[in-house]
């Protein structure tokens, strides 16, 4: 008469189930790639004042002749979107659990994006964050 079969199995995971409680572990505190995605953008968005170009690398609209004129008899920043700088300066970063927002305080700032954006991600910036993310949960930070 025929035994029943037996079925032996041995499974060494080879530390993937450590490896995916480090992941988990990791992905419950984004402090750390959230600071360094705050700073690709912040570094982002001063570089588009300084280039004049918004995130998506669109040249912004020109100051007419009269406001270049205006700023030039008043000492102001020539270049557009300034003024003073208080709107650049203005800009910043806040993390809050695992929000990163990023603004600016200044009241006139949303009619300055509708005309000639400076607040957003270009695709480069996208990338760099999704790299220091992706190297964050590997442990690589």
């Amino acid at each position: 008469m025929a035994s029943d079969p037996v079925i032996s199995l041995s499974y060494n995971d080879g530390g993937i189930g450590k490896t995916l409680q480090e992941l988990s572990r990791r992905s419950r505190d984004l402090v750390p790639p959230l600071k360094n995605a705050r700073e690709i953008i912040l570094l982002a968005i001063d570089q588009g004042f300084e280039q004049e170009r918004s995130p998506d690398g669109i040249p912004w609209k020109p100051n007419s002749p009269y406001t270049t004129a205006r700023k030039r008899a008043e000492g102001r920043i020539l270049k557009i979107n300034q003024l003073t700088g208080r709107m650049r300066a203005s800009i910043n970063g806040q993390i809050t659990g695992d929000k990163l927002v990023v603004g600016t305080n200044v009241a006139y700032a949303a009619a300055r994006q509708r005309v000639n954006p400076f607040l957003g991600i270009s695709k480069e910036a996208q990338e760099e964050i999704a790299q220091e993310f992706a190297d964050y949960l590997e442990g690589d930070l």
